[in-house]
């Protein structure tokens, strides 16, 4: 289980990082997993990445140490950029190493997922993964199917594929665009991503951020999809109903 975030626009990366820390701290949002033993119960402790675009490229800057326990933080706090995805991790499959931590980089993709996904995860045998994690299996998953036409159904009809629900969403963006999922699940809660616009900036978060007090924040619910405009910064938001499953085949 994690907690992650992505920022398009003007937004001061001091900020998102504080925010994230907190958040990794369970420090700001009652939910389901920490309701017995109150804030400060359901940390997350076992990595963080930051993904930031430079030049329409992705610089990607790992650490297996708590985001609230490692200085090299702050060598990301004087980073200028138009997009900033922030992950921190709570392990559920995979060791604790570089190869497990998110966010994850293929081609002009990253992709950040909080979740866990118990089902087989097939996937496209030119994508070699690096690491042990259901996370990085999904990422591969949604490559193989992603529509470029029509993202958010392909997106939608890739994460129908599994049935339990455990909880699932992602993060996954390219340099001109973002598409952030919820699937079902049993803990809305814990799950639900929140979308926060203001006149210069969107941040989609596992939690609303308090310190930005400018922005104006709504959930984005289970079963929905958000398509970005990376350079526009206009979000489309698809509901369940809009987004009818197709068949389709996997190659393992």
């Amino acid at each position: 289980m994690c907690r992650m975030l992505i920022a398009l626009g003007d937004i001061d990366p001091n900020t998102l990082l504080d925010s994230m820390i907190l958040m990794a701290q369970d420090q700001t949002t009652h939910h389901e997993l920490n309701q017995k033993k109150g804030l400060g119960s359901w940390k997350h402790s076992d990595g963080w990445g930051v993904a930031y675009l430079q030049k329409s490229s992705w610089k990607i800057v790992k650490s297996t140490k708590a985001i609230y326990d490692d200085r090299k933080i702050n060598s990301l706090r004087k980073v200028t950029s138009s997009v900033i995805l922030i992950h921190a991790r709570g392990m559920d499959s995979g060791g604790v190493s570089l190869r497990n931590t998110h966010p994850f980089h293929e081609g002009r993709f990253v992709f950040s997922h909080n979740g866990l996904i118990s089902e087989k995860i097939n996937y496209d045998r030119k994508y070699k993964p690096k690491g042990e994690t259901d996370s990085e299996r999904l990422f591969y998953n949604i490559l193989t199917h992603l529509d470029t036409k029509n993202p958010a159904k392909s997106v939608r009809n890739t994460l129908l594929q599994f049935t339990k629900l455990t909880g699932t969403n992602i993060i996954l963006a390219s340099p001109q665009q973002t598409i952030v999922a919820v699937r079902e699940n049993n803990y809305p809660l814990y799950f639900t991503m929140h979308i926060g616009k203001s006149k210069d900036a969107i941040i989609i978060s596992s939690e609303k951020i308090p310190a930005m007090k400018k922005m104006r924040w709504k959930p984005l619910s289970q079963g929905e999809v958000a398509v970005i405009n990376n350079k526009e910064r206009s979000v489309s938001i698809m509901k369940p109903q809009q987004l009818v499953p197709v068949e389709t085949k996997i190659h393992a």
